[in-house]
């Protein structure tokens, strides 16, 4: 029994802690000889120098995964951290809901009347959502 229908678009999409769960459910639908089209990492903890990336591009060098598409938040530290260091910085400047991590997660805060911060996410939603399609991701 298959789980997907075969020539049906495999897309994986994960937010911050969800990117290394979806990352860790993409090597395990490989094992079951899937195929993952489309890997998507949005604010994703995971580094570039860590060794479930290098694996996860070794999948992808190897065609098991379609495209590796990362979408680092700027200015966030949580955001493919350089080292263990700005990892720990990351989650200080995010311990409260306006930290750049949030930055298309955000509800809008009732304390600044000036500014719809849940629309400013909702558009930061819209323009990923553009350059995935760009990108071939349906």
């Amino acid at each position: 029994m298959r789980l997907f229908e075969l020539g049906e678009q495999l897309n994986l999409i994960g937010y911050s802690y969800g990117s290394v769960a979806q990352a860790h459910i993409a090597l395990a639908l490989i094992d079951l000889g899937y195929k993952v089209d489309n890997l998507i990492l949005v604010g994703s903890p995971i580094s570039d120098d860590s060794d479930l990336y290098k694996e996860l591009v070794m999948y992808q060098e190897q065609g098991k995964i379609g495209q590796l598409i990362r979408h680092d938040i700027p200015q966030d530290k949580l955001s493919n951290p350089k080292s263990d260091a700005e990892f720990a910085e990351g989650g200080m400047e995010n311990v409260g809901p306006s930290g750049p991590h949030f930055d298309l997660a955000r509800p809008d805060d009732e304390s600044t009347p000036n500014v719809n911060e849940e629309q400013v996410a909702n558009e930061q939603i819209r323009k990923l959502a553009k350059k995935l399609k760009k990108k071939g991701v349906k």
